[in-house]
């Protein structure tokens, strides 16, 4: 038997060890060969190398799309809130253009009693006058 068919051999029970599907008794043997055999020992240990970077970058996997689903939520808020404001933001200027406007026409409605105003009491003067001067041509 070649040295390649003995580790794959291992390589099974090694497995076996790891995921705890060993009997006990068994278990504790492959624990005791281990210790005494230096090849053995040493896949032992790549496969457990092995086997922790594979859990440790499926964890990694893991929280990553933990953190897009996450990102994602927040984005989606953010962009109703964008929308919420730029909403707020029409009805602001809307209301403020309607403002302009009615206070452009009671600006305008001013000026015109006060030229209306000034009329009268030029119209007032001039009659005042007028009556004066016929006053004193009778007199």
């Amino acid at each position: 038997m070649d040295r390649t068919h003995i580790e794959f051999l291992y390589q099974e029970e090694i497995d076996q060890f790891l995921l705890k599907k060993m009997p006990e008794d068994q278990s504790l043997r492959f624990k005791e060969e281990i210790e005494k055999d230096y090849y053995l020992k040493e896949q032992f240990e790549f496969t457990k190398k092995v086997r922790t970077a594979i859990i440790s970058r499926n964890e990694k996997l893991a929280k990553i799309k933990e953190w897009e689903r996450r990102y994602e939520y927040f984005e989606e808020i953010r962009k109703k809130e964008e929308l919420e404001k730029q909403e707020l933001a029409m009805c602001a200027r809307v209301r403020t253009t309607e403002e302009q406007r009615k206070s452009s026409r009671s600006t305008r409605k001013k000026h015109v009693y006060w030229k209306y105003g000034i009329v009268a009491i030029v119209l007032m003067v001039i009659i005042l006058f007028l009556i004066y001067k016929l006053v004193m041509l009778f007199i």
